[in-house]
């Protein structure tokens, strides 16, 4: 399968996924999907813990499209997925890694397989700039701020905060590279 996820890192993209709760809950599987030349989609998802695990499980498949609807619509039963901009989302996996890391956790073993998905996407590293032209107003997803019992020995009032400077809200608006899932 290596040849196919090189090539699917180059492959347009098809959608990239948040779970519209993830900084309430500070749990949630985010999807980044590629559509390959023979129509099958590549994805990678991340179940991320923005609060202090990281990234928690990962991986990378290349299914036939019905198989990508089909898993959407199981995920879509637990948590309410959202397009997100690639930039945006890659930010916010990465993010995520580096403050576990911070923290002395390592992502799952198999993130450094599914990270591929992001090819070249380069992650966010600037506030947005408004179709106007003007950059973006700071304004930050609300990120609880509560312990978990494997961080709690970590925990302090900046926990998650990381997330809250990572992205502003024009991370959750639509984006035309993003298809609609409705």
């Amino acid at each position: 399968m290596a040849p196919q996820i090189a090539g699917a890192a180059n492959a347009p993209i098809y959608e990239s996924l948040a779970p519209a709760k993830l900084f309430e809950l500070g749990l949630g599987n985010l999807v980044f999907s590629r559509s390959l030349p023979d129509g099958r989609i590549a994805l990678g998802v991340f179940l991320l813990d923005i609060f202090c695990l990281g990234v928690k499980n990962a991986f990378l498949a290349i299914v036939a499209r019905d198989e990508y609807a089909r898993r959407l619509r199981s995920w879509s039963t637990v948590e309410s997925l959202q397009p997100m901009p690639p930039a945006c989302f890659r930010k916010l996996v990465e993010g995520g890694v580096a403050y576990a890391h911070e923290l002395g956790f390592d992502p799952h073993a198999d993130y450094d397989e599914a990270r591929q998905i992001f090819g070249d996407v380069r992650p966010l590293t600037a506030r947005p700039i408004s179709s106007t032209g003007v950059t973006a107003s700071p304004s930050i997803f609300p990120v609880p701020m509560r312990p978990t019992l494997r961080c709690g020995a970590s925990w302090t009032s900046s926990s998650g905060a990381w997330a809250q400077e990572t992205l502003t809200s024009s991370c959750w608006q639509s984006n035309p590279a993003n298809r609609s899932t409705g």
